[in-house]
């Protein structure tokens, strides 16, 4: 019975060390496998922080994909923004004569004088931009928008003038008309046009397209996540209504050599 034991024990024992033997082997190598993993993460980790994931995707040949947008997607993205304004500026103006000759020998002449604060905008008309005003460079990986020139979008008088000196003419009411309606006309048809050209030759349009470069450049950029470059078309700017007011009622505005302005019936 004691010889039949150890005989058991003797084989069994054998397979148990040959059996420890191959785990040790195999604990070993799954050890150099994972250390192997890990130094090969941590190579990668390297590079990317280093050189940043550009060059590791080049180093790996990989092309990272670019979404280029249809032109007409962004037209319609574009198109809701309407007349942006890009620049707002005020005026104030205190020496705004309105002069109104008229009766025999200049009997019923009759002048006033206004101080003005006058609003002028400018920006870019949206709403009629085109697809093709869009291209995308591959090469640059840039999108090129072209838009309508810069222009005065609004040429707004507030209500809050003041007439501060006004002469009546010397003959009575019965013989010469009052022309108080016309003051208020004619008043804010001469400071828009005064206002008006000297906020143009002031460069209120350049100023209008630096604004677009950096306010429209950004926009477009964080919106197609693209580089974004603003060119305008060659073309005179078509200003708002209201920055060139009519004289209705028959009247006619004369200047003498002087620069003296002042209003007669036609």
């Amino acid at each position: 019975m004691l010889a039949i034991k150890h005989l058991f024990a003797k084989i069994f024992g054998k397979s148990i060390g040959l059996l420890s033997h191959w785990v040790d082997v195999a604990f070993g190598q799954f050890m150099l496998g994972f250390a192997i993993i890990v130094v090969a993460f941590g190579a990668v980790v390297f590079i990317t922080i280093g050189n940043g994931w550009a060059n590791l995707l080049k180093a790996l040949n990989i092309t990272p994909n670019i979404t280029v947008f249809d032109t007409r997607t962004i037209v319609n993205s574009v198109k809701p923004m309407g007349d942006l304004v890009s620049i707002s500026e005020q005026y104030a103006t205190a020496d705004v004569r309105v002069d109104i000759r008229g009766g025999l020998g200049g009997a019923c002449n009759q002048w006033a004088q206004y101080a003005y604060i006058v609003e002028i905008q400018a920006g870019t008309d949206l709403t009629n931009i085109k697809a093709s005003d869009i291209s995308f460079d591959k090469e640059t990986e840039s999108y090129t928008i072209t838009l309508p020139p810069p222009r005065l979008t609004s040429c707004n008088v507030y209500d809050n003038f003041s007439r501060y000196r006004f002469h009546e003419p010397a003959v009575s009411d019965a013989i010469c008309q009052s022309y108080e309606k016309e003051y208020t006309q004619f008043g804010e048809y001469q400071v828009i046009e005064l206002i008006r050209e000297q906020a143009l030759s002031s460069g209120i349009l350049d100023r209008a397209v630096a604004e677009n470069d950096q306010t429209l450049s950004g926009f477009f950029s964080a919106v197609l996540n693209q580089t974004v470059n603003i060119e305008y078309k060659e073309q005179e700017p078509e200003h708002a209504i209201n920055c060139y007011p009519e004289i209705s009622g028959g009247w006619l505005l004369n200047t003498e050599n002087n620069g003296t302005v002042f209003w007669t019936r036609q």
